[in-house]
C-alpha cells in the first residue's frame, strides 16, 4: 500500500510538472489542426452526440489538464466544470478558456470526489482514469455523477494496444527514467528521441502509474453502474467509449465513427512522420563521413542552367551532395542532419532559387511524397526544383554473400554506410536498392512526382534520364 501511494504521488507530481513546464504539444491549444477541429472531433468522434445537444448542458471535464476539451465544450455552449488535482492544470485551463463565465474550475482527487459537486448531463474523461492508481474506483466515482438522462464519455489506454514486446520495452524505459528529476527526465527524453513531441513523450514515459483496460471489462462494469448502452465511438486498440443512461434522448446520438476517425488518422500520420524523420536523420548521421559521389552530367547541367546567380539548397543525403566547388560556396547551402519534414516550420521559412535532392534517395524517406512537397515549398517563385528519382521497378539485388555476412547484425544506416564505402561508384539510391529493394526504398516514380508537383502549381516539368535506372525531374515555380 505504501508503495502504491508513493507511485501515485509521483504520478500526480509528474502531471503537475508537465502542466507547469510542458503545456504545449500535439493536439493541445495552439496546435493549428487541433484548434480548427476540436469541437467537431469532440462531438462527431469522441462523444458521437449531436453538437446541438451541448448548448446549456452541464459538463464535467474530469481531469481537464490544459483545458483543451473544456474549451471545446464551452464553444459548443455548455456549462463546464473542469476538475484536476493539479493547480497548474487548473490555471492553464482558466487561461485557455479565457476565464469564460460558463467555466468553473475546482481541485479534485478523482479517487476522493467531495460530496455536493453536483450531477452532470455529460461526464467526460480523456486519458485520466488509468493514471489514478485505481482505475475502477475512479470510474465508479465519476459514473455516479452522471444524471439519469446523462452520458459518460471515456478514453482509456487499451490492454491490447501494443504487442507484448513493445509493452515491455516501454515499461523498462519508464522504470529506467523513474528516479530522475523531471527536468533531467525531459532532457534525457529529448536526447533519445530528438524528433518527437516532448509533451507526448513525457505523458507516456514519466508517470509510473499507467494502467491498461480491456473493453470487455469496462463494458461489464459500466453495465453494473447503471448504463444501459455502452458503445465504442472510435474503433481502435485504445478504448474510446460512450455510455448512456436509459433516459438519454436517443435522437441526439450519432453513429460511432468506427475506424474513420480523423483524430486518430492525424495522430497516426504525425507518429509515422516523426518515425520517418528519425530514420532519415539516422541515415544522414551515419553517412556524413562517406566519400562524396560525383553528380551526373545531366544533373550538373540542369542545375547550372537554372542557377546563374541565385541561392542553392542541397537536400541530398551526404554522399550525394554537390561538391563545394560546384558553385560559389556562399550561394550553396546544405540541409543539416535533421530531416526537412521533421522541421516543417523551418522548411517553410527556407526559400531558395534552386533546391536539389540527388542520389535517387528520395525513397529513403518514409514518406517520399511528403518530402517532395516539403522540397517544393522551399523553392522561391521563379526558382527550380531538381530531383533524381528511382524507377518503380528496381533492379535486382546486387549485394554479395560477403556483404550480407558483414552487415547481418548491423542496423540499416550502418549497413548502408558499409555498402557505400565498399562500392564507391554507387549513389545512395543504388545502395538502398541493393539493401532492401522496394520495401526499403519506397520507390516514388517520376510520373508520380510530376502529378504531385503539377497539383502544386509547378510549371515546365521535364523528365529526362540522369543515368542508368535513374530519372531526373526538373520543375519551375511560377512567379
Amino acid at each position: 500500500m505504501r508503495a502504491l501511494e508513493t507511485f501515485r504521488q509521483q504520478t500526480l507530481d509528474s502531471f503537475d510538472w508537465q502542466w507547469s513546464h510542458l503545456p504545449s504539444g500535439d493536439f493541445m491549444p495552439g496546435d493549428p489542426w487541433f484548434d480548427a477541429n476540436a469541437p467537431r472531433v469532440q462531438t462527431n468522434e469522441l462523444c458521437a452526440i449531436h453538437s446541438r445537444w451541448f448548448a446549456g448542458k452541464r459538463v464535467l471535464d474530469a481531469g481537464c489538464g490544459r483545458g483543451r476539451w473544456s474549451r471545446s465544450f464551452l464553444e459548443l455552449g455548455a456549462e463546464v466544470t473542469a476538475v484536476d488535482f493539479s493547480e497548474a492544470a487548473l490555471a492553464r485551463t482558466a487561461e485557455v478558456c479565457a476565464n469564460n463565465p460558463r467555466l468553473r474550475t475546482r481541485r479534485v482527487d478523482l479517487l476522493d470526489i467531495p460530496p455536493g459537486i453536483g450531477d452532470f448531463d455529460l461526464v467526460f474523461s480523456f486519458g485520466v482514469l488509468h493514471h489514478t492508481g485505481d482505475t475502477w474506483r475512479a470510474l465508479e466515482n465519476v459514473a455516479r455523477l452522471v444524471s439519469p438522462t446523462g452520458a459518460l464519455v471515456l478514453y482509456l489506454y487499451g490492454a491490447n494496444s501494443w504487442p507484448e514486446e513493445e509493452t515491455g520495452r516501454i515499461e523498462r524505459l519508464r522504470r529506467e527514467l523513474a528516479t530522475l528529476p523531471f527536468e533531467d527526465k525531459i532532457a534525457e527524453l529529448r536526447r533519445r528521441f530528438p524528433g518527437d513531441d516532448p509533451h507526448q513523450l513525457f505523458d507516456l514515459l514519466s508517470p509510473v502509474i499507467s494502467d491498461r483496460v480491456a473493453l470487455t471489462d469496462l463494458r461489464h462494469r459500466l453495465a453494473g453502474l447503471g448504463f444501459t448502452s455502452v458503445d465504442p465511438t472510435i474503433a481502435h486498440t485504445e478504448v474510446y467509449v460512450r455510455a448512456t443512461r436509459e433516459s438519454f434522448p436517443a435522437t441526439e446520438l450519432l453513429p460511432s465513427i468506427g475506424p474513420k476517425s480523423a483524430f486518430v488518422a492525424e495522430s497516426v500520420e504525425r507518429w509515422n512522420v516523426r518515425r520517418g524523420a528519425a530514420f532519415e536523420r539516422s541515415l544522414r548521421v551515419a553517412l556524413r563521413d562517406v566519400m562524396p559521389r560525383s553528380p551526373s552530367l545531366a544533373a550538373k547541367t540542369a542545375i547550372g542552367a537554372s542557377l546563374p546567380n541565385g541561392r542553392l539548397l542541397d537536400l541530398s543525403l551526404p554522399p550525394d551532395r554537390l561538391p563545394a566547388h560546384t558553385i560559389d560556396g556562399e550561394r550553396m547551402h546544405t540541409w543539416p542532419e535533421e530531416c526537412p519534414i521533421g522541421l516543417h516550420e523551418q522548411a517553410l521559412r527556407t526559400k531558395c532559387d534552386c533546391v536539389v535532392f540527388l542520389g535517387a534517395a528520395l525513397g529513403a524517406c518514409r514518406f517520399p511524397e511528403r518530402m517532395l512537397r516539403s522540397a517544393w515549398s522551399m523553392v522561391r517563385p521563379g526558382g527550380i526544383l531538381v530531383v533524381e528519382l528511382a524507377p518503380s521497378v528496381i533492379p535486382s539485388t546486387r549485394r554479395t554473400y560477403l556483404d550480407r555476412a558483414r552487415d547481418r547484425f548491423r542496423p540499416v544506416p550502418e549497413k548502408l554506410k558499409g555498402l557505400l564505402q565498399r562500392r564507391r561508384q554507387w549513389s545512395t539510391g543504388d545502395a538502398l536498392s541493393a539493401l532492401g529493394g522496394a520495401v526499403l526504398l519506397n520507390p516514388f516514380g517520376a510520373e508520380q512526382a510530376r502529378s504531385v508537383l503539377a497539383s502544386l502549381g509547378a510549371r515546365q516539368i521535364n523528365i529526362t534520364v540522369s543515368r542508368p535506372y535513374v530519372d531526373l525531374l526538373t520543375a519551375k515555380c511560377p512567379i
